[in-house]
This record gives C-alpha cells, sequence and structure tokens, in this order.
C-alpha cells in the first residue's frame, strides 16, 4: 500500500503492536518516538538506497531496578499483551523527505534498556518480556509534490 503527503504536511504513523502468540507478554508501555530507557519507536525513511531521515536520539538512559520489585516495575512500566490483542499508539513523522518520489518508512520497536541482571530478574514474571528488537513490515510513502 503507497501513502502519499504533500510538502510541509504533517505525516502522523500510526503503530500497532499485536501479539501473535499464544501466551501474554510484556511490551513497553511508552512507544515515545525517541527511545528512552522505557523503549520506544524509531522511524526510520530511506529511498534510494540510501537513509533519508530517522530520528536522531541520544543513548538511551539505563533502567535500574535498585532494590525494585521486579514485579511492580513491570506493572508500572509495561503492558501485558494478552494473544490477539493490539496496543496501539500514533507518531508523528518529524522529517520526512521534502522531494517528490517514493521512499520507504519503517517502524522499529527498541524495548526497555535492562541490564543482563534486570532481564534475568524479569524471567521470574509469569510471563516473557519482549527483549528484543522488533521491526514492522516496511510501507511505502510518497511525496506527490512537484
Amino acid at each position: 500500500t503507497r501513502f502519499q503527503y504533500a510538502e510541509s504536511a504533517r505525516v502522523l504513523v500510526s503503530v500497532e503492536l499485536v501479539n501473535e502468540g499464544s501466551e501474554p507478554a510484556y511490551v513497553p508501555r511508552e512507544l515515545a518516538p525517541c527511545p528512552t530507557y522505557y523503549g520506544g519507536i524509531v522511524l526510520t525513511i530511506t529511498g534510494a538506497d540510501k537513509k533519508v531521515s530517522g530520528r536522531k536520539c541520544g543513548d538511551p538512559f539505563r533502567m535500574n531496578f535498585a532494590g525494585r520489585d521486579v514485579h511492580k516495575v513491570a506493572s508500572e512500566e509495561l503492558i501485558l499483551l494478552y494473544p490477539k490483542y493490539s496496543y496501539s499508539y500514533m507518531l508523528v513523522a518529524d522529517e520526512v523527505p521534502s522531494r517528490a518520489g517514493s521512499y520507504t518508512l519503517t517502524a522499529t520497536l527498541v524495548p526497555p534498556s535492562f541490564t543482563a541482571e534486570e532481564k534475568l530478574a524479569l524471567k521470574s514474571l509469569p510471563y516473557r518480556a519482549v527483549l528484543q528488537e522488533l521491526r514492522a513490515q516496511a510501507k511505502i510513502i510518497r511525496n506527490a509534490s512537484r
């Protein structure tokens, strides 16, 4: 599917996480366009075999359990997504190409920035937590400017 936008248009991107598995899974509550230690979404736009834009984020802060109960952390900073359910978030693609043409838009889920020790503690939860990056199927977008 192709999506068109005009020059200087505000491009909104709807990101939807769907649990296609058979077990519930913990996913980041925060789906901000610039990942923090809570995780987030990175939007990347490419065209003509090169990266055109992508949010330039600083290094994410480290999440620190430091004496916090892993179950409390999960309840405050993660969402339990049940099988066949989804969680949606609307983002603005800030840096869309101004030249006319077709581009590829990719959204990547960046999980929270847990340390190895924290990842081990998360295994005590009743369900698994998404701890790796997940990339969505790319979409073609087109700047219809002349």
